[in-house]
């Protein structure tokens, strides 16, 4: 399975005159318990995969409507037991849970890259440039763009689920991409094929581009200071 963005691959060192990266795109650190709800519904996907429960087709195929939106109402009113609740929940029903919780980002933060910050993603030329915006996001953002991608790798890595680095971006791109409220750039940037590379490529060098999974979560913040 191979990747049409090379340069990905190479390293070049910490060398940040490279890149422009603006602080502003810090003011988009996403809501907090969207945050939490978020992390539960990665941590269970990841684990009812771990646990031989994928399906084929497990992020593309949608959870019964009322169903995942029932849920959705309870854990948004009780974030702390959002897992309690989805651990008995459908995976399909969890995963529309998911894309839908990304989608309510882009009225946040623009999208959980941000509004300012993904032009600057879309234009990255290699994995190191891709690092550094990684580590510029607002801590909620990173901790959730890092589960979310290790997530895709497991489902990945699933035989049941049949699903690949590029089909795990095709879907994911619609809930990702910053739209400014404007639903015709969702399209837009969706037929970009430059975001189905970089999010591919996002997902197929994660361990350079992230680092090994935090020990903390979205509810239990690091305190590690922005870079």
């Amino acid at each position: 399975m191979g990747t049409t963005m090379c340069p990905c691959r190479k390293r070049k060192g910490d060398d940040t005159s490279q890149i422009s990266v603006s602080m502003e795109y810090k003011k988009g650190d996403m809501d907090p318990n969207t945050a939490i709800c978020l992390e539960a519904c990665i941590d269970c996907i990841t684990d009812a995969v771990k646990a031989g429960n994928g399906e084929e087709g497990l992020l593309r195929i949608p959870g019964n409507n009322l169903q995942w939106r029932a849920i959705l109402r309870e854990i948004l009113l009780n974030p702390t037991r959002a897992k309690d609740y989805l651990k008995e929940a459908d995976i399909h029903d969890t995963c529309s849970i998911m894309k839908q919780l990304l989608r309510d980002i882009q009225g946040q933060s623009g999208s959980i890259l941000t509004n300012d910050g993904y032009n600057m993603f879309e234009n990255a030329k290699d994995v190191n440039e891709l690092r550094l915006l990684v580590f510029k996001l607002p801590e909620r953002n990173r901790i959730i763009l890092h589960k979310l991608s290790a997530m895709c790798r497991v489902v990945c890595a699933d035989k049941k689920s049949r699903m690949t680095p590029s089909a795990c971006a095709t879907v994911l791109i619609p809930n990702i991409v910053s739209s400014n409220g404007n639903p015709e750039e969702v399209l837009k940037r969706y037929a970009n094929p430059k975001n189905k590379v970089l999010f591919t490529n996002m997902l197929e060098v994660q361990d350079e581009i992230f680092g090994p999974l935090p020990e903390y979560s979205t509810s239990r913040p690091s305190g590690t200071p922005d870079l």
